[in-house]
């Protein structure tokens, strides 16, 4: 989908065949909010503070104001019941800046696979903290790129390297992992994390190198990826 709906094409990279209820963690920007709505019939969005939830509640489209439940609630503890929702988009950068990161994401997870129903869909995204990166961006793109960039730290280099195995411990099933351009905010290009398709969309002698050689998760920072609820027989 172009335009500026583009923020949900990343429902088009599965085969989620029921389009009634989204939930959505982590988000609070009312664009995406409204590509959501422009997939779904009803989008509930879990804000953890108040700030968010003010500007969420003055921002909503009087058009879709029916379709949009705004709860207060943290993401270890969905206010759900289970099974309710065909789709759950869960940002995991929202929790980085947290303490006890790892249990905080794991718990969040779980609480995804709890309200999303059978042959549903989890759509998560994060970036991915490196300093190996940062070196690499040092070489590539030069200092005055390097210190635009925000600092990472400690915690989500450690904690983004297992985002994918948290995500199957939580129960989920056929993860696919994509690499996103030009950013999560902005993302226009969703990637298959594999040699050939990287290859096709990578320039530069380093760079292809580097893919080549399977260390193209230095160039990629900004992940996504779709996994699913197996159904119960």
């Amino acid at each position: 989908m172009a335009g500026r709906f583009h923020h949900s094409n990343c429902v088009w990279l599965s085969d989620l065949g029921r389009f009634g209820c989204a939930v959505v963690l982590g988000r609070t920007d009312a664009e995406f909010i409204e590509c959501v709505i422009a997939q779904f019939d009803v989008a509930v969005v879990v804000v953890s503070d108040a700030p968010a939830l003010t500007i969420l509640r003055r921002s909503r489209a009087a058009g879709h104001r029916h379709r949009v439940l705004i709860v207060r609630a943290a993401e270890t503890n969905l206010p759900l019941r289970a099974s309710v929702a065909d789709a759950v988009f869960c940002y995991l950068g929202s929790m980085v800046s947290t303490s006890h990161i790892a249990e905080r994401m794991t718990t969040a997870l779980e609480e995804c696979h709890r309200v999303v129903h059978d042959d549903g869909r989890l759509f998560t995204s994060w970036a991915q903290g490196s300093v190996f990166r940062r070196a690499l961006t040092l070489v590539l793109d030069g200092w005055r790129t390097l210190r635009k960039r925000a600092p990472t730290s400690r915690g989500s280099i450690q904690v983004s390297f297992a985002v994918s195995t948290m995500i199957s411990r939580a129960g989920f099933t056929s993860r696919r992992l994509y690499y996103v351009r030009p950013s999560l905010a902005d993302p226009r290009e969703y990637l298959p994390a594999c040699r050939r398709a990287l290859l096709a969309a990578t320039h530069g002698a380093l760079r292809r190198g580097l893919v080549q050689i399977g260390a193209h998760r230095l160039l990629f920072p900004e992940r996504f990826m779709v996994a699913g609820k197996r159904h119960r027989e």
